[in-house]
């Protein structure tokens, strides 16, 4: 992430990040919601040590069983809003991520992942996701090329730690740094 607030990690959901432990109610400059943090411990924000490029990237922290942490890009719902970012009908997009992971212990059928939701503006369509993370590893780079569906005009990108399906016993930090979004074709609608 090239700008990003302080390095205080948000411990409360339903916040905006700004660089404190209670976040913000309201949005700032960063466009970064902690729509999920569940189970002890847990915590999002940005820290500086361990980037790929830019000056920090996101750490998840999943510190007990069945926890999982969200963060999400823009609106704080399924309908479009100012942050949404649009997305264009029938289209190819790829989605890049570069995800690391430390302290790993447990399985879960998930892990750390960044996801895109789609919307036609007033409720999902669908969701488009990276391989899950659920290993110690530094980070490498992960890409998913979709079509979004005929209705769909926004989305969202959601970053996920998820520990809390299948086993639930998934625990440690996941890191996220360098996403991006490129539209890649317009495909042909018949």
């Amino acid at each position: 992430f090239e700008n990003s607030p302080g390095t205080t990690a948000t411990t409360t959901q339903g916040k905006w990040l700004n660089g404190t432990a209670g976040g913000s109610a309201t949005n700032t400059n960063y466009n970064w919601y902690a729509k999920y943090i569940s189970g002890a411990g847990g915590s999002v924000g940005f820290q500086t040590s361990n980037v790929v490029t830019g000056t920090s990237a996101l750490k998840l922290v999943l510190a007990a069983n069945g926890a999982y942490d969200q963060v999400q890009s823009g609106a704080v719902s399924d309908t479009k809003d100012k942050s949404s970012i649009l997305l264009k009908p029938n289209t190819s997009y790829t989605l890049t991520a570069w995800i690391a992971a430390d302290n790993v212990t447990g399985d879960s059928n998930d892990g750390g992942f960044v996801s895109v939701y789609e919307s036609n503006g007033a409720s999902l369509l669908a969701a488009d996701s990276t391989t899950k993370v659920k290993a110690n590893q530094s980070f490498t780079k992960y890409t998913k090329t979709f079509t979004t569906n005929a209705s769909t005009i926004c989305g969202n990108i959601l970053i996920n730690a998820y520990g809390h399906t299948g086993t639930a016993t998934l625990q440690g930090n996941f890191y996220f740094d360098d996403i991006t979004l490129t539209r890649t074709s317009r495909s042909a609608v018949v």
